[in-house]
């Protein structure tokens, strides 16, 4: 199947890169994060800048708000939406926008800071 054969979800990656482009940063609740729209996939990988003691507990936690399961790289904790069902390519896709990524960081912040 080719991306535009799935219109809707085709068309919101592309609004999506049309207004967030394929880098973004920010902070939330001091917490530096970092976000990447791979143009390989087109799917966001997103990750919260700490260095954490990550206890197995902890882990367990940003697991349960993490889109799929919470990834350890380099330092920092994060998520990739690149699951068959985030592929805009996929036919049964629902493509996880900015928004949904920004959402999904701040709840892993939420996680990591409150014990």
């Amino acid at each position: 199947m080719k991306p535009e054969e799935n219109t809707v979800q085709h068309q919101r990656l592309l609004q999506d890169l049309e207004v967030y482009g394929r880098h973004q940063t920010g902070s939330y609740r001091g917490v530096p994060w970092s976000a990447r729209n791979d143009p390989t996939n087109n799917c966001w990988s997103a990750f919260i800048h700490v260095c954490p003691d990550l206890t197995w507990e902890k882990q367990m936690r940003l697991d349960r708000v993490a889109h799929g399961l919470c990834i350890v790289r380099e330092g920092r904790l994060g998520f990739e939406c690149c699951q068959v069902y985030d592929y805009p390519i996929h036919p049964r896709c629902r493509y996880k926008d900015f928004p949904y990524v920004l959402q999904t960081l701040e709840a892993m912040i939420d996680a990591f800071l409150d014990e």
